[in-house]
């Protein structure tokens, strides 16, 4: 049983590209479980650590910590014996896998109804939106791993009376890109916002070298999606139309998506991240196609 600060592990999860992630508890208070996230950064041959990228983890800790409304909170974190590690809540599945959209959407192809979709896009962008606010950046890495719910969302298809009994899940983010280069985060997560959108439509990520493609509406229609609404901002989102739209003007146009549907319960960061008065949203990311 390893120790991380106050924290004392109790499984671990996979590991993945240098990083171990551990279920673990308080050492001295109940039961209650979080996540320890290592940053592995000693060669195992030499025994030297990587300066570099222990200082580069500590500092994504930094900016995940003023990230704001949905980000996924930092408990504790500090320097290990194999690199740099932080503690934050658990957001798993009932057999102990991260509930990301990866696992959800890609791995168990979830298929889940219009509302559902919406809500978690929309917490999404409000998660990026108060990042923006507060620190004139973007999370730079927004890829279906890092962005994790504490609930499982309902599949298509269930009941409405026991969809009503259930919880909507909120929205976290974690693991923004240490650094950022001329508000080149703002502009990737444009795109990789896109990405997510259609990964939760189709269960499989979108290719974005060559020529992209984001089907026909008939085919986001046929997975239960209004295939107007969403091809359109992806395909704006990516660059390939004569508008691309700041997170600002991305969030109304879903909110009004959403209000059309008939709303539903806002996540955590949209409560908390109202849209500003203005339509312009602060300055307009340079337009480009797909990274």
């Amino acid at each position: 049983m390893a120790k991380f600060g106050s924290y004392e592990t109790l499984s671990e999860l996979s590991p993945s590209g240098g990083t171990r992630v551990f279920v673990a508890r308080r050492a001295d208070a109940g039961e209650k479980r979080f996540v320890v996230k290592e940053r592995v950064a000693v060669d195992e041959l030499t025994g030297e650590r990587d300066q570099g990228a222990i200082d580069d983890f500590l500092k994504q800790i930094e900016i995940q910590k003023r990230g704001g409304a949905g980000w996924a909170p930092i408990h504790e974190s500090g320097v290990s014996e194999a690199g740099a590690y932080y503690v934050t809540d658990l957001y798993a599945t009932a057999d102990e896998r991260s509930q990301n959209l990866d696992t959800l959407f890609s791995v168990r192809r979830l298929n889940v109804d219009e509302q559902s979709f919406s809500r978690i896009v929309a917490g999404v962008v409000a998660a990026l939106r108060s990042m923006e606010d507060g620190m004139r950046r973007g999370h730079g890495s927004l890829k279906p791993q890092n962005v994790f719910l504490d609930a499982t969302p309902m599949p298509r298809g269930v009941e409405e009376e026991e969809r009503q009994k259930a919880e909507a899940p909120q929205v976290w983010l974690a693991d923004p890109l240490a650094t950022d280069v001329g508000g080149k985060t703002l502009r990737d997560d444009l795109v990789s916002l896109a990405s997510l959108i259609y990964l939760m439509a189709f269960n499989q990520p979108l290719r974005r070298t060559g020529m992209v493609s984001l089907r026909e509406e008939t085919d986001w229609k046929e997975r239960g999606y209004d295939g107007a609404f969403w091809r359109a901002l992806c395909a704006e989102l990516l660059g390939q139309t004569n508008i691309t739209p700041t997170l600002d003007q991305a969030q109304r146009k879903v909110r009004a998506h959403q209000d059309k549907l008939g709303g539903g319960k806002a996540s955590k960061a949209e409560r908390a991240k109202p849209v500003s008065p203005s339509g312009a949203g602060g300055a307009n990311p340079a337009r480009g196609g797909a990274a």
